[in-house]
């Protein structure tokens, strides 16, 4: 196979690199198979070493994936003419043999394959470190000085396709999900509502195999707190509130020393559904520490002297100041009872099944949205909003409690921005929840 010929390839290379490790690691070693290394440095340095060989892997194997691949959108070929004086002379050769030159844009990279690069390397790493622990075990066991081959990759795991290393990465995944569901260990912590109940996640099979689950980071390898989770005083604790049918449902990440909630998300780190959001209030009561602003909006959860309310259950007695709130997608037929609700920024209730909007918060200083609704009256608008983008035009009421700009969407275009909001869950092979 015949490599593609890249024009920025430092900028395609450093594209590679960062979406499997959090630094470029070319220049630590690049020289590493000059010089001898003792066992112990060898040790030290295995997780960068076996990041190392997945990224010199990759840079490589890529492309030649992509040889002879049609429309690829982050590779733009270079017309014969083009400007290409301040790139390199081997540039104005191959475009005088004409061979085809490209240009890689990582922009115009499409989040499946960006996705499916990062699982690539994460499952090259591994087989890389499992070297590593081979020539470990040989030096320990022989006397003889350790030596790692950092092509090692390129004669083990070295596939004809690109396809085929993707199904090799899930069959990884697979196994990697089993062993991890035989490993995990968790902590039961409390019974909640409705017969949800939180644990603790106590070690980094257990942080794995939630975050295949609900479709996050959790899953990483990269991450560094994967092992903190594991300490005796770890700086963050991560808990998993889960539904009577033992899935889970929401995370939950505290900082102890801090003494704050950090996160708290749903599946694919989307905002808490509402059939959740009483457990999760119950929860977040009983830990009694605040919540970070960004936090408390994803679980959809009202602040009111140091307590946390659901907020399709906000009691009529309280008055509550917030920055914003979404409710949008949500298939609601009516709004729950916000009136006692001031908000500094916007109300959004979009892509929903609103016929009005009787329960709105009284008063948005940001901007109402509620477009891709039936609205069929204007009842519950608010008192005032700064701005508003609704699928109907206003009356005059209404138009005289918006400040500023006044946007109508008809429900029929609204329909195809809908389609475009929604996040396709991550599928989970081989585990069953």
């Amino acid at each position: 196979m015949m490599f593609i010929n890249i024009v920025n390839q430092d900028d395609f290379k450093k594209y590679v690199s960062l979406e499997i490790c959090a630094q470029d690691l070319n220049p630590i070693f690049r020289n590493f198979n000059k010089s001898k290394h003792t066992l112990q440095e060898i040790i030290q340095k295995k997780e960068m070493l076996s990041e190392f060989m997945a990224i010199r892997y990759l840079q490589d194997r890529l492309c030649r994936y992509w040889q002879g691949t049609e429309n690829l959108p982050f590779l733009r070929p270079v017309e014969q003419g083009e400007d290409v004086t301040s790139q390199p002379e081997w540039v104005t050769n191959a475009l005088n043999n004409h061979e085809k030159i490209y240009v890689f844009d990582s922009s115009k990279m499409p989040s499946e394959i960006q996705t499916e690069i990062r699982r690539v390397g994460l499952f090259l790493k591994a087989m890389a470190g499992e070297h590593i622990d081979q020539v470990v075990f040989f030096s320990r066991k022989t006397g003889r000085p350790p030596k790692v081959y950092l092509d090692y990759l390129k004669g083990k795991h070295d596939y004809p396709d690109y396809i085929q290393a993707v199904q090799q990465t899930l069959k990884w995944e697979c196994n990697e999900l089993i062993q991890n569901k035989r490993n995990a260990k968790v902590k039961r912590i409390m019974d909640l509502p409705n017969g949800y109940y939180a644990v603790q996640l106590l070690n980094a099979a257990a942080m794995k195999l939630e975050g295949y689950k609900m479709a996050n980071c959790l899953s990483d390898d990269l991450l560094s707190y994967l092992t903190e989770v594991e300490k005796e005083n770890p700086d963050i604790i991560v808990y998993s509130i889960r539904n009577s049918q033992n899935i889970p449902r929401v995370n939950v990440t505290v900082r102890p020393k801090e003494k704050i909630i950090t996160d708290c998300a749903g599946k694919a780190n989307d905002l808490v559904h509402p059939v959740d959001i009483p457990a999760v209030a119950s929860f977040v009561n009983a830990l009694q520490l605040p919540m970070r602003t960004a936090a408390a909006h994803q679980a959809r959860l009202l602040r009111s002297n140091g307590q946390y309310y659901d907020v399709f259950h906000l009691p009529t007695d309280r008055k509550f100041y917030e920055s914003s709130l979404n409710l949008e997608g949500l298939g609601l037929t009516e709004l729950p009872s916000l009136e006692n609700v001031v908000l500094s920024g916007s109300f959004m209730c979009a892509h929903n099944q609103l016929r009005n909007l009787k329960g709105a918060p009284k008063i948005i200083r940001g901007g109402i949205s509620f477009y891709d609704n039936p609205i069929e009256n204007l009842s519950g608008f608010p008192d005032y909003a700064g701005s508003a983008i609704t699928p109907i035009k206003l009356d005059d009421k209404a138009k005289t409690s918006v400040s500023g700009e006044i946007t109508l969407i008809p429900r029929q275009i609204s329909s195809l921005i809908k389609s475009n909001i929604f996040y396709t869950p991550y599928l989970v092979h081989g585990i069953n929840e």
